[in-house]
């Protein structure tokens, strides 16, 4: 049974500016699942998030995103939630096309299409 809950999904939300985009979708009242190959500072980010906004759920994914077949299976692992907005600011441009965005397929759901950069 999928999640009644929207959320907003945040690549590269460890640090810089994928950690400040994800806090910037929380104090818009935005359920957060946040992905980053550091766990120590996914964690800190959810305490920080939910100690300003105990009513949002803030899902943690570590996982290392410049290893494609680990796209796929995020990609996969995210099937369940009702997905809202996806900000793609993991540090793996070079591996994608030329605008730096990675093709991922369309799914059972229906759901697929370009993540990344746009021309």
């Amino acid at each position: 049974m999928k999640p009644t809950k929207k959320y907003t999904v945040v690549t590269g939300a460890s640090s810089g500016i994928g950690r400040e985009t994800a806090k910037a979708f929380a104090n818009r009242g935005r359920n957060l699942i946040v992905a980053a190959r550091r766990t120590e500072n996914l964690e800190a980010l959810k305490r920080e998030v939910t100690e300003q906004h105990p009513t949002l759920d803030v899902v943690i994914r570590t996982v290392d995103l410049s290893v494609l077949e680990n796209v796929y299976q995020f990609y996969s692992d995210l099937k369940d939630f009702q997905l809202e907005t996806w900000v793609n600011n993991a540090g793996f441009g070079n591996k994608g096309n030329q605008y730096g965005a990675m093709w991922i397929p369309r799914t059972e759901s229906g759901n697929g299409g370009f993540f990344g950069g746009v021309p």
